[in-house]
């Protein structure tokens, strides 16, 4: 099983493992035994702009260093390696892409796909190669549904899959919606929300009622119920 029990990122950018036995700061400067709950603390690496992560199957922990332009991996014994990303800003794919600002991850078999706020894109690393491409959108902002190529977004920060597994589920921010990349259509809808901020429950869909400012974060319950962060509404959504 993973070594990682769980996982959140604090603020001021650190890691930390919520565990039954106590919470464990995994990396980032602000990991310290003042700063944790009662139980085993232990640093085992620093990521300066941790933001958003994941843990495949084998224990390896993905975390954004958003600050720093790049995705790093984080090993069982605590090894911090460089997966993509040059340090510096920009919109290059390959095996010296760049990144600009990165934040949330999602990871399907072996690929790890990345939402780059400031590229207003949606980028895939293959982990066996290191090999980064754009999925859709970038670089230029906008709200345009269609094609993998025609998309728009305007600076998205979370991505999750959901019950179907070809399906990348972006929270679009700046857009104040929620987007669906269909992988195997090559396609992006959007699913809630529009550009315009609101607090609003309603229909779904691109011409539906329900409206969103600023969407943070996402997340599946069992039931295969989406759940939305409305940050700046300081509110839950389903």
């Amino acid at each position: 099983s993973s070594p990682w029990c769980g996982g959140g990122v604090v603020p001021n950018g650190s890691v930390h493992r919520a565990a039954l036995c106590g919470l464990l700061c995994l990396v980032g400067p602000g990991c310290s035994a003042e700063r944790a709950l009662p139980g085993v603390v232990e640093t085992v690496g620093e990521v300066p702009g941790a933001s958003g992560l994941a843990v495949a199957a084998d224990g390896t922990l993905y975390v954004v260093d958003a600050v720093n332009h790049r995705v790093v991996s984080v090993d069982g014994s605590g090894e911090v390696s460089i997966v993509a990303g040059t340090g510096e800003a920009g919109f290059e794919d390959g095996e010296r892409a760049t990144f600009s600002n990165p934040a949330g991850l999602a990871l399907r078999e072996g690929d790890l796909f990345v939402a780059d706020f400031f590229n207003h894109a949606i980028r895939r690393i293959a982990l066996d190669t290191g090999v980064v491409s754009t999925v859709a959108g970038g670089p230029d902002a906008g709200f345009v549904d269609g094609s993998l190529a025609e998309a728009r977004f305007d600076r998205p920060v979370s991505v999750a899959f959901g019950t179907e597994p070809d399906v990348l589920y972006v929270l679009d921010a700046w857009n104040n919606a929620v987007r669906a990349v269909d992988l195997d259509e090559r396609r992006v809808t959007t699913v809630a929300g529009r550009p315009e901020a609101g607090r609003r429950d309603g229909s779904a869909g691109a011409d539906g009622e329900a409206r969103f400012f600023r969407p943070w974060d996402v997340a599946f319950a069992g039931d295969g119920s989406l759940f939305v962060t409305d940050n700046d509404n300081h509110t839950i959504r389903r």
